[in-house]
Parts: structure tokens; C-alpha cells; sequence
């Protein structure tokens, strides 16, 4: 059986526990964050890497997150039905350090979804490609923190909202958002991380 699509939940506004995503479950049933941390180092299957953060994003209870991918669109598109809106991830899978990040297209595909802002996930970044995003409506996560989020809000069972990372994400538009999570991931989950 195939998921509800995003659009049909939201006419008939009905929730759909644990199904907050357009990819079929078993999919990525096996899938884990270790994958998520591995693949994002590597250039393989970054289809897969997009579906698996479409994957754990949805698991916040006010996110439905649907995977788009390919020309033109945003990577994953989350719906957040506690602000009435919606936001963009791109993910960024490299074998080093991220260069660059076009900020033009990620603002393109926000004008396509109606999306409030983008989050950029990638393994690392270069001061470049943090020059890119000044003054945008675009943030930088590394996968790492990403991964540790999500863990710990699932650990911890804090998937009731996702409002508390996204406060964070919104205050950092146009600059990096690890400092900020990382003593977030301190102060709630007593996580430290060098990043």
C-alpha cells in the first residue's frame, strides 16, 4: 500500500501518525542514521541520502516532508502544519568540503513551493559556500548535527514538534546554524559535538 499523498492529507486534514512522508515506509524501513552520516561523505546515491532525511524529518509530528529531487525542484519539501507553511532541504552530499551553494536556485525553488526558507544539509562546508548564503533566507546544517537532532529527539520522544529546532534555524537565516543546535543539543540532551 502506497503512502496518503501530502496533498490529500491536507484537504481532508486528517492525520496520518508516522506516515508524514510521500515514500513508501518500507523503503526506508532499515535505513538509520549511521547510513545518513556515511552517505553524505560519498557521491553514490545522494537520491537515497535526500529520501532518508525526507524520511527522518517527517517523523516530527508537525512536518509532513515529501521528497521531490531533480532539476528544478527542492530536495525535500516539509510542510509544517504548526506555522501553516512550508520550508525547503537541500542536500548535499560531497566527498569533501562543500564549495559553493547557488543561492539563486535554492531561492528559485522556494518561489516554486512557496517555501519560507532552506535549509542546506552537508558534511562540511567551506567559508565560500558560507559566503553564498549571507543575507539570504538560507541556512547551513551539517549532517552530523542533523543526525544527532534527530536521534535525540527520538530518544527522548520530543517528535511532538520540530518548533524548537526551526526558532533556531529561522534566527540563523543567511549564516551557519551549528553553533546554535550545538548548544542546543547541550542544554537539552547534555550532547557535545565538535563540528
Amino acid at each position: 500500500i502506497g503512502q496518503v499523498p501530502a496533498i490529500l492529507k491536507r484537504e481532508i486534514n486528517y492525520d496520518f501518525p508516522d506516515e508524514n512522508i510521500n515514500i513508501h515506509q518500507n523503503e526506508l524501513e532499515s535505513e538509520d542514521l549511521l547510513y545518513l552520516g556515511e552517505q553524505s561523505k560519498s557521491m553514490d546515491d545522494f537520491t537515497k541520502y535526500e529520501k532518508v532525511i525526507a524520511f527522518k524529518i517527517g517523523k516530527f509530528k508537525n512536518i509532513v516532508a515529501e521528497h521531490l529531487g531533480g532539476p528544478g525542484k527542492t530536495d525535500v519539501e516539509c510542510e509544517d502544519n504548526e506555522y501553516g507553511d512550508k520550508f525547503n532541504i537541500d542536500g548535499k552530499t560531497t566527498k569533501t568540503t562543500l564549495p559553493q551553494i547557488n543561492p539563486k536556485r535554492l531561492e528559485n525553488h522556494r518561489d516554486k513551493n512557496g517555501g519560507k526558507f532552506t535549509i542546506v544539509i552537508t558534511p562540511h562546508f567551506s567559508p565560500g559556500a558560507l559566503n553564498d548564503i549571507e543575507n539570504t533566507n538560507n541556512t547551513i546544517i551539517q549532517t552530523e548535527i542533523f543526525i544527532q537532532l534527530i536521534d535525540n529527539y527520538t530518544k527522548y520522544g520530543k517528535l511532538s514538534s520540530f518548533t524548537p529546532i526551526r526558532t533556531i534555524l529561522e534566527k540563523n537565516l543567511g549564516k551557519d546554524s551549528n553553533p546554535d543546535l550545538s548548544e542546543h543539543l547541550i542544554d537539552s540532551f547534555s550532547i557535545k559535538l565538535n563540528y
